[in-house]
């Protein structure tokens, strides 16, 4: 019987200051900082891959966080959508 497939598509999240990128993923408490943003890339998912594998080859890839789905907009009533709203009406 096969293993159920487990969602394992992160979101990456991305800053850049001074020239130094520093990619996330929240759920894997992942962090990479570097100054070329492909190598950081690259870096980011060979962890995300090791951490996979680790958890698949003790049989506890049921315990890795699954990943959370932002919604589109986080704004809402209480951000900066809101504000405007409020403005205008």
């Amino acid at each position: 019987m096969a293993e159920a497939q487990a969602d394992l598509d992160y979101a990456v999240f991305l800053k850049e200051h001074r020239g130094v990128y520093e990619l996330r993923i929240r759920e894997l408490l992942l962090v990479v900082r570097g100054p070329d943003l492909q190598k950081a890339y690259e870096e980011l998912m060979r962890r995300k891959q090791e951490i996979i594998e680790s958890a698949r080859a003790f049989g506890t890839l049921d315990e890795v966080p699954t990943p959370e789905r932002a919604p589109l907009f986080e704004g809402g009533p209480q951000g900066l959508f809101g504000r405007v709203w409020s403005r205008l009406r």
